[in-house]
Formats: C-alpha cells, structure tokens, sequence
C-alpha cells in the first residue's frame, strides 16, 4: 500500500487482508493488520473479524485468537457474534482431539 501510494483505510486494508488470508499469507496478512490500525482511523469490528477467521483457518492456535480479542476490546472494539463463534471455533479445533469427536480430519463440523 505504501508502495503504491495508495492510501491507508480500514476498508481497503481490511479487503486486502482477506485476500491474503485465502492465499495463505498470513505474515502478510498481519503486517498490513498492523499498518491499518497505525493509520490512525480506527479498526472496525470486521478487520478484527477477518484476521481472526484466518488465525482459525490456518490453525494458528487459540491463544493467538484469544490475544487479539483482548487486543480488539483494549482497542475499543466491540466484539460481535462473528466474532465470538470464531473464537469458540478455533479453541475448539485446538483443545479437542478430533479422534475423541469420532470425526475424520475431513470433516466439517
């Protein structure tokens, strides 16, 4: 974005850290997450939303999840039921064997 010249905006930021989040590139991911919210506009509850759906996705592990919700409630940001359903979604990946369920590892639960 800087290298662009192109503006730095919690919308833009925030549609191009889901980009990158499909491709896999959470490292850059996180540090255009990091440019936004030192843009000076505040994040909104949907940039918070879109990177901890990717923490889940990639199976970055719950505490990674639970760091940036007390990031996101520090920052003033209201957490919503996406957000919370996410975050039940990534510590129950994480804290539960998946054998213990009687489910394959391609299953969608």
């Amino acid at each position: 974005m800087e290298a662009a010249n192109m503006p730095v905006t919690v919308p833009t930021g925030t549609a191009i850290m889901h980009v990158l989040g499909q491709l896999g590139k959470v490292d850059d991911l996180y540090r255009i997450f990091y440019l936004v919210k030192n843009c000076g506009e505040p994040l909104s509850v949907i940039t918070y939303n879109v990177v901890m759906q990717n923490i889940a996705d990639r199976g970055l592990g719950a505490s990674a999840g639970v760091r940036l919700l007390c990031d996101m409630i520090q920052d003033g940001v209201q957490p919503d039921s996406i957000t919370y359903n996410t975050l039940i979604n990534s510590v129950g990946v994480a804290l539960l064997p998946v054998a213990c369920l009687g489910l394959s590892p391609g299953d969608h639960f």
